[in-house]
């Protein structure tokens, strides 16, 4: 229910804009941005915690196809560490898909940016035994704040989601995504 009612208050938000301030059609963005998740779960029956902690770095970069909505591409690396007890688990991945981002104008040059991406990723883990590298689709979708420095520059902090599944091309394993991080860009803007 929270998430429906998260959905209707951004769609009422995007009809009733008034614009302050807009990001014109034609303007390129690129940026870096930085994100972080880390969990502890417990295991029933189990008197260890599985813990993870995941670091991503992305490049995220589009064109502005009108006023405020962009479409553009990301690619990321990322890195995580899982332990359970003794027993450790690395992996690290490679991400590229295509982005579409729509900015809503909360004040002046305070937006509320709405992404949603689709990605093929290819993730290699290592358990100190073996290492296998898996591959698929991600969708992801997420959305933040973003306070623009003058009309170039942008910080950004973002809350997104991230499921999908990924495959073994030598077996029948399979691992499914499911997750969330919080992340810090900046942007560069620029017309043509």
């Amino acid at each position: 229910m929270k998430n429906l009612n998260l959905l209707v208050f951004l769609f009422l938000s995007m009809l009733s804009n008034t614009a302050f301030s807009q990001l014109s059609q034609g303007t390129f963005r690129i940026g870096p941005i930085l994100s972080f998740n880390s969990s502890t779960s417990e295991i029933d029956g189990l008197d260890d915690k599985f813990k993870t902690v995941n670091l991503n770095l992305g490049l995220l970069g589009g064109y502005y196809v009108t006023d405020n909505f962009e479409i553009g591409i990301e690619a990321a690396v990322t890195s995580t560490k899982s332990k359970l007890g003794a027993d450790e688990t690395k992996e690290n991945g490679l991400s590229i898909g295509p982005i579409v981002s729509y900015m809503v104008s909360l004040y002046d040059k305070l937006y509320l940016p709405i992404i949603a991406g689709v990605g093929f990723n290819s993730v290699k883990v290592n358990d100190d035994i073996s290492e296998t590298t898996y591959s698929g689709m991600v969708y992801g979708i997420g959305a933040g704040l973003e306070y623009l420095v003058g009309n170039k520059l942008g910080a950004r902090l973002l809350l997104s989601t991230n499921f999908g599944s990924l495959g073994d091309t030598d077996s029948s394993d399979e691992i499914n995504l499911k997750g969330s991080k919080i992340g810090l860009g900046v942007n560069f803007y620029f017309s043509r």
